[in-house]
């Protein structure tokens, strides 16, 4: 009996091991997929990457020109606004012995404001000698609502104040009180040492600009009396070149003088409105002093801006101070050298 159940289990085990021999069946079915496994650690931090390539440089905070601006606007509004400008973005130094340009400028590179001089001196050691500027620029720009903007600049090159400029006005200052003409836009004509204001168009015509952006018209045609000639008013518009009432202009002529000096404008009744006019800038430079150790110099100004160099087209004056790091040389390295 215990013989039979032994063959019997092996001649089974045979059977199974051969069906294991055969061809495997079709894949079941997939199964479902499993749930989500649970969050892995944190990985180790990467390794630190390149240096990236240098930016622009930004401006730099460096000693400061400060101030007050005076004056009074186009729209006959007094004004005196301050201002501090503190950020550097070009060396300073001195060109020669006698030259230094100082330079500051609001925090934007000079959007809303920056004051440029170059001072000229006969020694830079040496504050009892005369010191003038030589090239003067500014810039100022202030918001006085969302939909105003108050902006001033003004600039001259090459004048030497301590020597006023005399200037004959078609319009005397004291007389263009009425008019308002704006000598700030207008073309400079000079004879025999005397500046004329006016501008000539493209057809031959005479045309003066008013503070209040208004355009008097003269003719192009005009008639020869003696050593001038004579041009009558045509009319007076807008901004947008629209005719509008002539105002203080009505009846007026412009005589322009076709040798020598003294072109002026005429009223309604013959009367000869022009005056030769002499710009004083009363520019002062004082208190300077050059630290030449810490390469630091100071000063206070005080200039006064005739109404022709300025946007406001109105007598200004800036005074105020400065404290400026400057350069006594500037060197640069030649390639190959040390």
């Amino acid at each position: 009996m215990k013989t039979l159940l032994q063959i019997s289990i092996l001649v089974l085990a045979v059977a199974f091991l051969s069906s294991c021999d055969g061809n495997d069946g079709d894949p079941g079915p997939a199964g479902q997929e499993g749930s989500q496994g649970a969050k892995g650690d944190k990985g180790d931090k990467g390794d630190k990457g390149d240096q990236g390539e240098a930016g622009e440089p930004a401006t730099t905070k460096s000693g400061f020109i400060s101030g007050t601006l005076t004056g009074t606007r186009r729209d006959k509004t007094p004004f005196q606004e301050t201002f501090k400008y503190e950020y550097l973005s070009d060396n300073d130094g001195f060109n020669t012995n006698d030259l230094l340009n100082v330079s500051r400028s609001s925090e934007d590179l000079g959007r809303y404001g920056y004051m440029y001089l170059q001072l000229a001196f006969t020694e830079k050691n040496n504050p009892a000698l005369p010191i003038f500027t030589n090239y003067f620029s500014f810039n100022l720009s202030k918001e006085l609502s969302p939909s105003q903007l108050f902006a001033f600049n003004a600039s001259f090159d090459g004048i030497n104040t301590q020597e006023p400029t005399t200037v004959q006005y078609p319009l005397s200052i004291a007389n263009n009180n009425d008019y308002q003409i704006d000598y700030h836009r207008a073309f400079k004509i000079t004879q025999n040492g005397i500046t004329y204001y006016g501008a000539l168009t493209d057809d031959d015509s005479f045309v003066f600009y008013t503070l209040d952006n208004k355009v008097v018209h003269y003719s192009n045609t005009g008639v020869t009396t003696g050593n001038y000639k004579k041009y009558p008013l045509v009319n007076v518009t807008d901004a947008a070149g629209n005719e509008v009432d002539a105002g203080a202009f009505a009846g007026t002529n412009f005589y322009y003088k076709l040798t020598g000096q003294g072109s002026y404008i005429e009223d309604e009744n013959g009367a000869n409105l022009s005056g030769l006019e002499t710009w004083d800038f009363s520019e002062t430079i004082s208190n300077y002093h050059y630290n030449a150790t810490e390469g630091i110099v100071t000063f206070n100004y005080s200039i006064d801006i005739p109404g022709p160099l300025n946007s406001s087209g109105r007598f200004a004056t800036l005074t105020g101070s400065a404290e400026v790091k400057v350069y006594d040389e500037i060197l640069s390295r030649t390639t190959g050298g040390n």
